[in-house]
């Protein structure tokens, strides 16, 4: 046994799966991985690589960028989400609005770094924050300001929210009679 002990080494060996050769391996944690290899693919060509090579160094700016625009308060905004947890947990939705509220801007930035749509989790933990205090109108507007931005968005939660809200809204509007509510029969 060596001085650093001994490792089992990685095991190869050539299984016939189909018609094609294959290769199983099996690490020192006993992972069984089947590579298959294809007799009759064409050989990568120079501009295939090169593709993808620019590819790859794309997701990597991307992926800096995300780290780098997500900065809020000296951490990335995703940092904060167990802080915001607790303080979701503790009834303590002053201090969390407060922080959502100014993170947003950062995670949006994020988002839009990597080329994907707005970050809809911040707007909707808000959305739920001013829904508890019955600030309903609030509530109607960052939704319809963030889907006003992001107009292809899947966000079906922040979607139906803002129907529900905006019933709300209405109802509210229609008992005291004193305001008028955008985008509602």
């Amino acid at each position: 046994m060596g001085w650093f002990g001994r490792r089992k080494a990685p095991v190869a060996e050539v299984t016939q799966v189909g018609l094609l050769p294959g290769f199983t391996f099996t690490d020192s944690t006993g992972q069984i991985t089947e590579l298959h290899i294809d007799p009759s693919a064409e050989p990568m060509t120079d501009e295939r690589y090169d593709q993808i090579t620019c590819e790859i160094d794309e997701s990597k700016a991307r992926r800096e960028a995300f780290q780098r625009d997500g900065q809020f308060r000296g951490k990335h905004f995703l940092e904060w989400m167990p802080e915001l947890d607790r303080l979701r947990t503790e009834k303590r939705d002053d201090e969390a609005l407060a922080i959502l509220l100014a993170m947003a801007p950062a995670a949006d930035r994020a988002f839009m770094a990597m080329h994907q749509i707005g970050w809809g989790g911040a707007v909707l933990r808000i959305a739920v924050i001013y829904r508890r205090r019955k600030m309903v109108a609030e509530e109607v507007e960052i939704i319809e300001e963030f889907l006003s931005r992001h107009p292809n968005d899947e966000a079906r939660d922040l979607r139906a929210r803002l129907t529900k809200a905006r019933e709300l809204l209405s109802r509210t509007a229609r008992q005291t009679g004193s305001i008028e509510i955008k985008g509602t029969p």
